[in-house]
């Protein structure tokens, strides 16, 4: 008899370490990912400009939709995955909600929150660094990102689902051990 799978959503705010910890799930427990900002780098590097931000937007937007379309198709071929971005609620609801519809698999949310202001401090830093990617244009955008950093944490999506907040204010502190604890309950 086959498995059900495992439908891993990894959410919460840039900069809250989402794809770090996702790429070491993936690792360890040998599951594919997909995360939104592979897709996004992809189409702001076949672009040929810097995008204006409605262009940003809509990218982001294609991005989290491809994502949906991966998911189901891998759901509706029995395999287990992770996918990883800063989803919204209002998008990943009723997409969620018609995944529930139509297929049989088990989910486990992992939402990352942080402190906002050393969030904020996160998100300046990267936004300054060398190695990011040219298509993350967050300081652009500051005083927009500064007004939604708080309104999207802590937010669960509302799918029947095991649920685990991870608080990464303090990468120092950090324990990812409710992270595996509820992982150990699926047979991967």
């Amino acid at each position: 008899m086959p498995t059900t799978p495992l439908l891993v959503i990894i959410s919460g705010f840039p900069a809250t370490g989402k794809t770090y910890l996702a790429q070491e799930l993936s690792k360890k427990y040998k599951l594919p990912l997909f995360y939104k900002d592979a897709f996004k780098e992809m189409m702001y590097d076949n672009f040929g400009r810097l995008p204006e931000r409605e262009e940003s937007w809509f990218m982001g937007k294609c991005s989290n939709q491809t994502l949906e379309i991966v998911s189901k198709e891998l759901l509706s071929k029995g395999i287990s995955h992770i996918i990883e971005s800063n989803f919204s609620p209002e998008i990943m609801n009723p997409y969620l909600k018609e995944l529930r519809k139509n297929l049989e698999f088990k989910c486990l949310q992992i939402h990352l929150t942080c402190d906002k202001d050393v969030l904020l401090d996160r998100f300046m830093k990267r936004s300054q660094s060398q190695n990011i990617h040219p298509g993350h244009q967050g300081m652009r955008f500051i005083e927009e990102v500064k007004e939604n950093m708080g309104k999207i944490q802590g937010v669960p999506f509302d799918i029947d689902s095991e649920r685990v907040v991870l608080d990464t204010t303090s990468l120092k502190d950090l324990k990812y051990d409710l992270v595996f604890d509820a992982l150990k309950k699926y047979s991967l």
